[in-house]
This record gives C-alpha cells, structure tokens and sequence, in this order.
C-alpha cells in the first residue's frame, strides 16, 4: 500500500531509501521514497491494519528538504564507488600508442523493459561528448538506477558499443521493471586530428599500428618546403609498403601530394629508360633535392621502403626487375590502376576512388588550375624502351619519352 504523506505526527519511525540498498520491512517500520519533494510511503499489511489512512495523511512530520539532502548525499557516494563522473575524467593510464585514456559517465534515462529486453541508447558521440574525435577502448560499463521504487538495488547491466556507435544496453534481470536513469560510463581515447600532430607523433602511431583506428585514407596534412612551397600530402594505405630494413614489416602509413609539385621534370636528360625508375634521375633528384627541401622533423620520421623496378637492359627486351630502396618515391601504374607491369599492389584510396576510372587521376600544380600531364615509374614495356608511363591531363594513361618534362606526383611512408 503507499500514500502519500501531508505534515504530520505518527507514532510510526519512517525509514529513508534511495532505491540503492534492499529494504527489510517490519512490523512498525515505514518506507518512505522522496520524489520532486513529494513523500511517498509503503506501508506494511501490518501496519495498515492498526492504522487508518486519513490519520496517516494528516499525522506525520518531515522535513521534506533535508530528506532529499539525504538522498542526493547517498548519489555522490554511490557515483565516487562506481567511478561515475559525469565529466571526464584523465584516469592517467596510456592506450598502446601513448596516448591518454579518459572515462566519462554519461545518464540516459528511460524504461527498461523486464525479460532480457535489450535497448538501444540512440545518442551518437557527438551528443553525448561534444566532440565526434574519439574511440572507445576496453569495455564500456553500465548499471540501472532507480530512485522510484522502494527496496531496488543499484543493477549492473551489460552494455556493448555497436559498429555504427550506438549502445545496446542489455537488461539481465527478468524482475526489473520500471523507469530511472542508466549510468552508462565509458573509457576512450581522444583521436588526434592528423594536421595537427607532429611528424614524431604520427611515427609513434604508425608503429603502434593505430593509425586506421584514428584516420582513414584521404586525410591530410600540409608541409611547407624549404623554397616556402607548401604541398599538401594525403594518407593513400596502411601498412601496403615493406620497410627497406625488414621486408616482413610494413610501413604503417604511405602518404602522396593531392597536387603536382609547382615544376615540371624530365625522367632522363636523354631519351632513354634503360634501367628504368632504378637507373633514372628523376629518382636522384627525388632522394636528394627534394628530401633535403622537407622540414628536418617529417625528414627524420620517414621510413626508406622497398619498390620494385621493371625495366629493360638493353634494346628493346624488357627482361629485368629490381628491388630498390627509397625515401621519395614515384608510383607504379598497377598501385594506381590495378594493372601493368608487377610492382606493387593498388593502393587503398586508389581502390576507393576508382582508380580505373580516367576523370579520378585528373591531377593539377599547386601553382596552377590547370590539370597536367604527370609520371609514372613504370617504364613503358617493349617496343619502346624509350619511355615511361604517364597520366595525362584527362586522367588516361599514356606513354612520354624519357626526356620529356611532366607533373610530379610523389610519396613517402612513416
């Protein structure tokens, strides 16, 4: 039985509950639930026997303030032993890749459905922390609390972030059935925005293998050269490039220019690609001038890989391959467009844009709307051991003499 309670006196000593501790009831005994400043009481058959309810209405005393007072005590108690913090909180422990874990509580309130219902928090990240930039790592906790129905434990229940961000809430106790507050907190790690970061950071990430937890193929971040050019670079793999000292490891991040370099270059000063991209100038240039115009930070970081070099000898028989090492590299026609000659593998933003596709290759200077012709490494195959391959200004491919000045694409891995 419960009422509801005016100011009153009564033999009768009400006990206080939140809803967080069971509660044995006795003969004698009340319980009494604070709601909005109304007074609620459960009454025991016993005592409704010996007691008539308009007395009860009219013959107790409480203060109905410091009662809640009480109440909202016993939330900071229970909240300091759960670790809930509805702000976040640094917990001062590292993820794999160095960086800080934070853990935040967040409240959701609602029904929960008896039986083994499951629920699901619709909020997305952005609600519920203000920013869209984190992962959540470990496990994501939560419990039920009800400040509405006498005698009702605090109740862990089990939660699990689902892969479009979501959290399902899954309610174990086939009994629990009302409505309150889930307290849902969650440890997560704050994703570093890539133009942002140093070089030396990005390394340590890339090693830790969490750069695809943090970033995705076409983000950016810019570099201004030593002749105040400022080239923008793009994430086009993950682990795609074996590292020149262990070819059983991969770079964790390849990066390329979203624009041509402002000059033009020949491969060769003669018309010549014997000893294709190995043997060529195009490639000193690139591993000398143009790595020692990088900032001296991005030039520690990177990591030489290996490419490989098909070319022909002599004449016309193209019956040769290499493996080189560089810092500074030209791409192959099959890391663009999945086809030609074997040396390498189509990159992943390559692969999502559609690469085969002529329009996505369109590519123009940093100095000029204008779209331009631009080099491949690969060596044209037979009868023309004279040339490259190209792309060229309406993104199809073709073929250039050696000596030809064209767009220069390039990339590096960390």
């Amino acid at each position: 039985m419960r009422v509801a309670l005016g100011d009153c006196n009564m033999k009768f000593k009400p006990i206080i509950t939140t809803g967080a501790e069971p509660i044995n009831k006795v003969a004698g005994q009340l319980v009494v639930d604070i709601v909005d400043k109304s007074i609620f009481v459960d009454i025991d058959k016993s005592i409704s026997e010996n007691c008539n309810e308009e007395r009860i209405r009219v013959g107790m005393a409480l203060n109905v303030d410091d009662q809640i007072e009480s109440i909202n005590s016993r939330l900071v108690d229970l909240k300091e032993k759960m670790n809930f913090s509805l702000e976040e909180v640094n917990t001062g422990k590292r993820w794999i890749d160095g960086s800080y874990i934070y853990r935040k509580t967040i409240i959701h309130t609602g029904n929960l459905n008896s039986g083994g219902t499951t629920t699901t928090i619709l909020d997305t990240t952005t609600n519920l922390f203000g920013v869209s930039d984190i992962k959540f790592v470990g496990a994501v906790s939560a419990v039920f609390y009800n400040l509405l129905e006498a005698g009702a434990t605090v109740t862990p229940l089990t939660a699990i972030i689902e892969p479009n961000m979501n959290v399902r809430v899954f309610v174990a106790n086939p009994n629990l059935s009302d409505t309150g507050d889930w307290y849902i907190t969650f440890e997560y790690i704050k994703v570093p925005r890539l133009n942002d970061l140093s070089w030396n950071r990005i390394r340590q990430i890339s090693e830790a293998g969490t750069a695809r937890l943090y970033w995705d193929v076409d983000d950016k971040k810019t570099v201004t050269l030593s002749d105040n050019s400022i080239l923008e670079f793009r994430i086009i793999g993950f682990n795609h490039d074996s590292l020149a000292s262990d070819d059983n490891i991969r770079a964790g991040i390849t990066f390329a220019t979203t624009r041509l370099m402002p000059t033009t270059r020949n491969m060769n000063p003669t018309n010549t690609a014997i000893g294709g991209w190995r043997d060529s100038e195009m490639r000193t240039w690139l591993q000398k001038d143009v790595f020692s115009m990088l900032p001296l930070d991005l030039q520690s970081e990177i990591k030489p890989v290996q490419k490989i070099s098909r070319f022909a000898t002599s004449g016309l028989v193209f019956n040769a391959s290499a493996i080189v090492n560089d810092t500074l590299f030209l791409f192959a026609e099959i890391e663009i467009v999945a086809t030609g000659a074997i040396e390498g593998g189509q990159y992943e933003y390559w692969r999502r844009v559609g690469g085969e596709i002529y329009t996505s290759r369109i590519m123009t200077p940093i100095n000029s709307a204008a779209p331009t012709w631009w080099w491949l490494r690969t060596s044209r195959q037979i009868p023309m051991s004279s040339s490259f391959r190209n792309v060229g200004t309406s993104g199809r491919l073709g073929d250039n003499a050696a000596n030809m000045n064209l767009g220069i694409c390039f990339g590096f891995c960390i």
